[in-house]
């Protein structure tokens, strides 16, 4: 009966825990950035974990992919189709985060806005004329995801865990959205694409309406933003009265230049990677018959 009571208690203690560590992310949460990338995501992420709007730390591309445990957590929760369920991952992998921007936040729009209920939503558009806003964001993608998204990739990076997770996690995107009946008003349909399929004009106007009939549907407010805005509305927002002079621009992140090393560096640890795989297999191949040689010399000495 006592070992009972102890079980019981230690269980209390852990759902305690869990509901503790639940309230925590919901009210340390304060912006969920329901954009897709590619829009201006990076220079919000600098944005609101500076002094001025205070923030963060904000959840983003840049954050999960150093991460392998974080990039899994992104990948279960994608694949699981109870809502409860993918509710806790989420909670796991939002925890302690004051603000979310790009992906992981953009998969789970939905979720997000049932899960914080006391977060302002701030729907971010591509920057540029709005006309043209959607098909320059899916040129942007493409420039952007195609090497990540590309067999070459994935073959480059296999022996890198963090690269590996990311590619799984890109690949996956065309699917997630396609097979998941939440997600019919994007349009996409299973078996119809792959890979960067998804990333077309008609998809990013399809995204923002249905974001808008989301939030509509919870009963929550939408704000729209552009960086054109710039800081003023941004403080407005957080209630802060730190705002920078009128034309101060956002903090200017991720152009073609620091994309360009980025690959660099990945292209580079993947082919030295490999390069030490393939060298330690031909010592290995080189050397073995004549340390196994000397290992049974040593057995034989040893048994006399």
């Amino acid at each position: 009966m006592k070992t009972r009571i102890q079980l019981l208690t230690m269980s209390s203690l852990k759902s305690s825990d869990q509901i503790t560590s639940d309230q925590h992310s919901r009210s340390k949460m304060r912006i969920i950035g329901l954009g897709l990338p590619r829009c201006a995501t990076t220079s919000l992420q600098a944005a609101f974990e500076s002094p001025i709007l205070g923030c963060g730390p904000c959840m983003h591309m840049n954050v999960i992919v150093p991460q392998p445990g974080k990039t899994q957590l992104v990948i279960d929760a994608m694949r699981e189709k109870n809502d409860i369920s993918r509710h806790a991952i989420l909670y796991r992998l939002f925890d302690g985060f004051g603000s979310t921007f790009d992906v992981p936040g953009s998969l789970f729009a939905d979720d997000l806005m049932d899960m914080y209920p006391e977060a302002i939503l701030l729907l971010n558009a591509r920057p540029g004329p709005e006309v043209q806003r959607a098909s320059s964001w899916a040129r942007s993608c493409h420039d952007a995801f195609a090497f990540p998204h590309s067999i070459f990739y994935k073959i480059l990076c296999f022996p890198l865990s963090m690269h590996r997770k990311a590619s799984t996690m890109l690949r996956s995107i065309y699917p997630y959205y396609a097979e998941q009946p939440r997600f019919a008003g994007l349009g996409l349909r299973p078996g119809a694409g792959s890979g960067l399929d998804w990333a077309t004009p008609e998809f990013y106007e399809n995204y923002q309406c249905w974001v808008r009939e989301q939030a509509q549907k919870r009963g929550r407010k939408v704000v729209e933003y552009h960086p054109k805005m710039g800081w003023e509305p941004l403080c407005e927002l957080v209630g802060s009265t730190n705002v920078p002079p009128p034309g101060t621009p956002l903090p200017h992140e991720n152009d073609a230049k620091v994309k360009r090393n980025r690959m660099r560096m990945v292209f580079a640890s993947g082919v030295l990677s490999w390069i030490a795989i393939l060298v330690s297999a031909w010592v290995l191949f080189t050397h073995a018959p004549r340390l196994l040689t000397h290992v049974r010399l040593y057995y034989s000495l040893a048994r006399q």
